[in-house]
């Protein structure tokens, strides 16, 4: 199976909630700041919308007992962008593009710890499924209708509509499109 990937997404093993975070699965889903936590047997998926929030997450999970990096390698999580891929080196983990039809697709990350034989993309068999948060769809969603904003951009580019559902609504000035946000907290 594999996970959806948006923005910025903490993957975690989750092999290493089980044996590292006291409480295991329950604390781990009780930390999570937001509602894009994704999950299938072997990894938890939770998306951001900047890297600051990201930086916040990762650091409580490591204060959790997880581990990031240990020389220069992604352990037990990874930090995923939805557009170019892992932000780290990282042996245990497989990125790329995930069909859903109709000229649809998502991008998508899965363990593959096994060995690698020669380049591509690796996987356990021929068939994936994938694991999205509870009431995701791809109309209206990130995968769908990504804009990527850079941080000494968004006050000259973006300009505050409203607040909504777990969301905050910005007009992109360039383009006249509203961009939902989600907020990072729950």
């Amino acid at each position: 199976m594999a996970v959806l990937v948006e923005a910025l997404s903490v993957i975690v093993r989750r092999d290493a909630i089980t044996k590292h975070v006291a409480g295991g699965w329950k604390k781990f889903v009780e930390i999570v700041p937001n509602n894009t936590l994704c999950f299938d047997d072997e990894l938890a998926r939770v998306g951001f919308m900047s890297p600051a929030s990201v930086d916040e997450f990762v650091t409580k999970l490591e204060s959790l007992g997880l581990r990031h990096f240990s020389d220069g390698y992604a352990m037990e999580m990874a930090v995923v962008d939805q557009l170019t891929g892992p932000l780290s080196n990282v042996t245990w983990l497989e990125f790329a593009p995930f069909p859903l039809g109709a000229g649809k697709q998502v991008t998508s990350c899965w363990l593959f710890d096994e060995p690698r034989r020669g380049a591509g993309i690796h996987m356990k068999g021929l068939h994936m499924d994938l694991a999205v948060p509870p009431g995701w769809k791809y109309e209206g969603s990130i995968s769908a209708n990504h804009v990527f904003v850079r941080s000494e951009d968004i006050e000259g580019r973006l300009k505050f509509l409203r607040h909504g559902d777990g969301e905050d609504v910005f007009e992109d000035l360039e383009t006249g499109k509203e961009i939902s946000v989600v907020r990072e907290s729950r």
